[in-house]
């Protein structure tokens, strides 16, 4: 059961500590998350799950610093911008000491970054990496898509749901394990075939997939690997970006694709793809 509540220690008290998700959302000054509120959850309901969503990008280092060694928090979102190295520091450090994270949520706001201008650094811990089985990123940072970044942050043969949005290319990692899959690229633009290869390879290791999205990679399905996903597929999402110059087509997976994805792919409840038309939409 999910709850937003407020962390005074009477309420705190009142709460079942067996059935509830306590979320805290800081968007600014005034929602600020304190020492206070954490130290109330701890004392009063040590068994809670804490999803605690870091919306503003001030203070965020502050406030990461009071979640240090937190074993209630098991769900962190955090926004953050190129710039903020004490920031990106101390999530690494609050990070690697909650023992019972496992969700962990990093957007990039600003799509500045340049050479030169000081790259955000993940320390290697590949002695003691994040148990993680959740992991969304968004946004362009060479510090945490790269593949060999993503298995130094976490133990990658644990993790269960990847999201990887806004980057600017697929990991070069071995997930066989995920259940949920999620990749768009930067959007807008239209990929090399040394692009679509990858993310063939990356589907391939994927061997008991349930969710997939997609967006910008529908030229990747072919009968083979509908063949290889479907075995366990029960979502499917395929979209493409729109053309902007109008000198491409987007890709739509053809009416003989669609029904080799109905025979190859029999446990889906969910499919969303992208449909041709000309002049208007379908209704």
């Amino acid at each position: 059961m999910f709850e937003t509540i407020d962390v005074r220690p009477p309420t705190l008290q009142s709460l079942d500590p067996h059935s509830h998700v306590v979320v805290f959302n800081s968007w600014g000054p005034g929602t600020a998350i304190t020492k206070g509120m954490l130290e109330n959850i701890v004392t009063f309901h040590p068994r809670c799950h804490l999803d605690i969503q870091i919306c503003g990008v001030w203070d965020t280092s502050v406030t990461l610093s009071q979640m240090r060694h937190n074993h209630c928090l098991t769900s962190l979102a955090v926004r953050l911008s190129h710039l903020h190295f004490e920031a990106f520091a101390e999530l690494q450090v609050t990070a690697y000491s909650c023992p019972n994270l496992g969700k962990l949520s990093i957007t990039i706001v600003d799509g500045t970054y340049k050479k030169g201008t000081g790259p955000l650094q993940w320390h290697d811990h590949t002695d003691r990496p994040l148990a993680l089985h959740t992991l969304e990123l968004d946004g362009f940072c060479p510090a945490l898509v790269s593949g060999s970044a993503l298995a130094v942050m976490t133990n990658v043969s644990m993790l269960k749901r990847l999201s990887v949005v806004n980057v600017p290319s697929v990991p070069d990692l071995d997930c066989g394990n995920l259940s949920s899959l999620r990749v768009a690229l930067n959007g807008n633009r239209h990929h090399d075939s040394a692009e679509f290869h990858r993310m063939t390879a990356f589907l391939y290791l994927c061997r008991t997939l349930k969710e997939l999205d997609l967006t910008g990679f529908t030229a990747c399905v072919s009968p083979p690997l509908l063949e290889h996903l479907g075995k366990s597929l029960k979502v499917l999402r395929l979209h493409e970006y729109e053309c902007q110059t109008g000198l491409q087509r987007r890709s739509v997976l053809s009416p003989e694709m669609i029904l080799v994805l109905g025979v190859k792919c029999p446990y889906l409840d969910i499919l969303g793809l992208d449909i041709a038309y000309q002049r208007q939409w379908v209704s």
